[in-house]
């Protein structure tokens, strides 16, 4: 059943002419591993020649994926949020999406960090698996890394949806933990707030501010479900 999605998407993985061969999307995800993915972006990033292909290819990957994964609800562990059990090829479709975002390097490089932005924001269940491992240090510091990282958690929450659907059946805290990184712990926010940079509080400040406002929206959909 999940093979016979959308055979055409994207054109890659799937027959384009006479004789052509369908190829199942696990095994176009298992061939496009991190070492392939971490090889796509080092192309793009020291080759001009090969930029623009190694882009529409990184491109063409995520648009196959949101063709054939079939439910695009947000997804925690743990929280019962489809009807049916997501099926092999859903799962590791969802995967590649997460991997791609996690080789792009959105708090250094300001088109990787739209690439990531656009995934987020049309792909919710990427958020939480996104979030949680990313490896990005939240040590208060007057840096322009530190500054960085706090921004693109900001516009990640912001670019939640809330999704009815979803609170219905999850208790806010359970949503607003899951698109919070797991290393942004109260204690790192606290010292960001107390910071004697202002520039530090400012952004940390931004982020709680986002935090807060996205709960509320939380909360507003959950009250009228």
């Amino acid at each position: 059943k999940s093979h016979k999605r959308d055979k055409s998407a994207a054109g890659v993985g799937s027959g384009a002419g006479a004789g052509s061969v369908d190829v199942s999307p696990v095994v176009v995800c298992n061939f496009f591993n991190n070492h392939q993915l971490d090889t796509i972006n080092k192309i793009a990033s020291v080759s001009d020649d090969h930029k623009a292909t190694m882009l529409k290819l990184r491109g063409r990957l995520v648009l196959y994926c949101s063709q054939l994964i079939s439910n695009n609800l947000p997804f925690f562990p743990g929280i019962p949020y489809f009807s049916r059990p997501l099926d092999v090829t859903d799962k590791v479709l969802r995967g590649m999406v997460t991997r791609i975002m996690l080789k792009l390097k959105a708090n250094e490089d300001a088109n990787e960090q739209r690439e990531v932005l656009m995934i987020a924001k049309k792909f919710p269940f990427t958020i939480h698996r996104y979030l949680s491992s990313m490896h990005y240090s939240f040590e208060p510091r007057l840096s322009l890394r530190f500054i960085a990282n706090l921004t693109l958690v900001t516009k990640i929450i912001r670019s939640v949806a809330v999704n009815t659907e979803v609170i219905q059946r999850c208790p806010p805290n359970v949503i607003v933990n899951g698109f919070i990184p797991q290393a942004l712990t109260r204690q790192l926010l606290s010292q960001a707030v107390q910071h004697p940079s202002m520039l530090v509080k400012h952004h940390a400040l931004l982020l709680i501010t986002a935090i807060l406002s996205r709960l509320s929206s939380v909360i507003a959909v959950a009250e009228k479900a």
